[in-house]
């Protein structure tokens, strides 16, 4: 009896492990073509890299990079946060958020990324797998609209949902007669007049992807305590889920314009 125990006993475990080894190779195949870049870490240094992780670091291959500690690669400017981020989940077992990153590839080109991780053990030792995409051309067309819209001379913004400027462009500072730094972070509604504030939250609180931009007129109040008449557009950025992201809104100084056609109408 007890020999034909045994031998379920070591036959399930064979089954186990054959199953184990499957799955394990089933896994190793995913992550090898997967189109993202992917590699495994353990206590600080690179252990596994798949053909697109290869690719971002301009290596062959995984060779010349196994064993290497992942600092090696990452610039100066993320290294201090890459670190802390992996003796968190090497230490604590805790997965890393979404971040952004700047690796160096094997030639010395900084690469920006975006950097997604979790703990995963590997052969016995705590480390984690880590998901890597390159937003370097993403970066460099925002780049592109930023200086594009930083030198037209309309004014230009970008507010959250809740009115939270986060970008202005040199116009509307020299418009307000106000420094940036005195600008991005308040609230548009700071800068108008009380009956404007519900003209602008009416104007944009129904706008939908397939009606996205409004247009109205505001009097804005400068530092100076000038009061100046504005024509606006503003589009709504809307998220993958449908919600609304920010708002972006070109302006028009219509002043001039306005108080000639009263004068003529007089």
């Amino acid at each position: 009896v007890f020999g034909v125990e045994y031998l379920c006993l070591e036959a399930t475990k064979q089954r186990a492990e054959a199953e184990q080894r499957r799955s394990e190779s089933s896994f190793r195949q995913l992550i090898e073509q997967a189109p993202e870049a992917i590699f495994i870490q353990t206590q600080g240094h690179a252990v596994f890299l798949n053909p697109a992780a290869c690719a971002l670091l301009g290596v062959a291959s995984p060779e010349p990079m196994l064993g290497r500690p992942v600092s090696s690669f990452i610039h100066p400017d993320s290294r201090d946060e890459v670190m802390r981020r992996i003796a968190l989940m090497n230490g604590r077992r805790e997965p890393a958020s979404l971040a952004e990153e700047v690796f160096v590839r094997a030639d010395g080109t900084p690469v920006t990324v975006e950097v997604l991780a979790t703990p995963f053990p590997h052969k016995n030792e705590n480390g984690s797998l880590v998901f890597a995409r390159d937003i370097t051309e993403r970066k460099l067309q925002a780049h592109r609209y930023e200086s594009l819209v930083e030198d037209m001379p309309s004014v230009i913004c970008r507010f959250a949902p809740d009115g939270d400027l986060n970008f202005v462009n040199k116009a509307i500072c020299a418009f307000l007669r106000l420094d940036r730094a005195a600008v991005v972070g308040r609230n548009i509604y700071d800068f108008l007049l009380e009956e404007d504030c519900a003209v602008v939250k009416n104007a944009i609180t129904g706008l939908t992807p397939e009606k996205p931009i409004a247009e109205y007129t505001l009097t804005l109040q400068r530092a100076d305590g000038e009061m100046r008449q504005v024509r606006w557009v503003s589009r709504a950025i809307f998220a993958p889920d449908g919600q609304i992201q920010e708002y972006q809104s070109i302006g028009f100084d219509m002043t001039e314009i306005l108080s000639d056609k009263r004068t003529r109408s007089a």
